[in-house]
């Protein structure tokens, strides 16, 4: 059978265009929002594709096409451009760990308001929850910068530290709670072993 990918969308006149060059035109929209496309029976009922084509007893073919199409398209074209990939990456590591957090833990996988405004609303107060998740971090990294200025503790020392512990430290990305709970386990460290470390090191 012809897959939807064979027929060429014609964006000026809004039809689809069959392998046959034949025209499927506008028909209606769904309540899902999808517009339907269709031929004209007595044109495909003489058509030599027609067995491969549709088994529509009426001899018509039907496309849909989805409202939003034309983005999704426009995105799949940005996606393959050059420097998308890095991007893409990046995104993993900030964007989408948001995405996760929110439907996991602020009720944003489904919802029980109606109205654009109740959403609107809702969805507010949960994105400045998490601005103020992330601000705290941010936060806690600053002080763990003062505490380390403040007891004389360069990074060097923290490296040899995790040589004689076998400490793992590796930079990670800010939006990352493993960072910031080894900033903390780190100004403990620091507190105690500070005394013993200066005395070699320093």
């Amino acid at each position: 059978m012809l897959s939807p990918k064979e027929f060429v969308y014609d964006e000026y006149y809004d039809v689809y265009l069959c392998p046959e060059n034949h025209p499927l035109s506008y028909s209606t929209t769904t309540r899902d929002g999808y517009r339907e496309y269709k031929s004209n029976p007595a044109v495909c009922q003489s058509c030599p594709l027609l067995s491969v084509c549709t088994q529509s007893k009426t001899h018509q073919k039907v496309i849909t096409r989805h409202l939003w199409k034309d983005d999704l398209e426009a995105c799949e074209d940005m996606r393959h451009q050059r420097g998308m990939k890095e991007r893409y990456q990046k995104r993993k590591e900030t964007i989408e760990r948001l995405f996760g957090t929110a439907k996991e833990y602020h009720n944003l996988r489904y919802t029980r308001l109606r109205g654009k405004s109740n959403m609107e609303a809702t969805l507010g107060l949960t994105l400045a929850c998490l601005n103020m998740k992330k601000y705290s971090k941010i936060m806690a990294g600053i002080v763990f910068l003062i505490c380390l200025k403040v007891a004389k503790v360069s990074p060097i020392i923290i490296m040899k530290v995790n040589e004689k512990t076998n400490w793992r430290f590796r930079p990670v990305c800010l939006q990352s709670d493993t960072y910031f709970s080894k900033c903390f386990f780190y100004m403990k460290a620091n507190v105690n072993l500070t005394g013993y470390f200066a005395k070699r090191y320093v």
